[in-house]
C-alpha cells in the first residue's frame, strides 16, 4: 500500500521521485531511455531482470541502467516501511541542462 508518493518534473520528464509504502510491494519498471539513481532510506529493495537479481538495503544506493525489470520492496529489520528517493537521468534532459550552462 502506497502511503506517500511525490514527483518533481523538469522539461516534462520526471526528475525526482519519492515514495513511502507499506511492504511487501511489487511493480514492473519499464524504463527504456534513462538511468536511475536510487537511495533506500528505509526498508529493502530487490530488482530482478532476466540477467540478474540485486538487493539494496537501508542506507544503500544504486545507479542503474534502466530496462525492463521487476521491483520488490520489503520491510527491514529496523523498519516496517519502505522509503526511497530516485533521481532519473534522461539523455534529452541532460543535454538541455548542459546547453543552458554557458560558461
Amino acid at each position: 500500500m502506497i502511503i506517500d508518493y511525490k514527483t518533481l518534473d523538469l522539461f516534462d520528464k520526471m526528475l525526482f521521485e519519492t515514495v513511502t509504502l507499506k511492504p511487501p510491494f511489487k511493480k514492473p519498471n519499464p524504463m527504456r531511455d534513462e538511468a536511475c539513481f536510487l537511495y533506500i532510506i528505509e526498508g529493502e529493495y530487490d530488482s530482478v531482470s532476466e540477467n540478474e537479481q540485486l538487493r539494496v538495503q537501508t542506507e544503500e544506493s544504486v545507479l542503474m541502467k534502466c530496462g525492463n525489470y521487476l521491483s520488490s520492496m520489503f520491510k527491514s529489520k529496523t523498519s516496517d516501511k519502505y522509503k526511497a528517493v530516485a533521481v532519473h537521468f534522461y539523455p534529452e534532459v541532460l543535454l538541455k541542462i548542459y546547453e543552458r550552462l554557458q560558461w
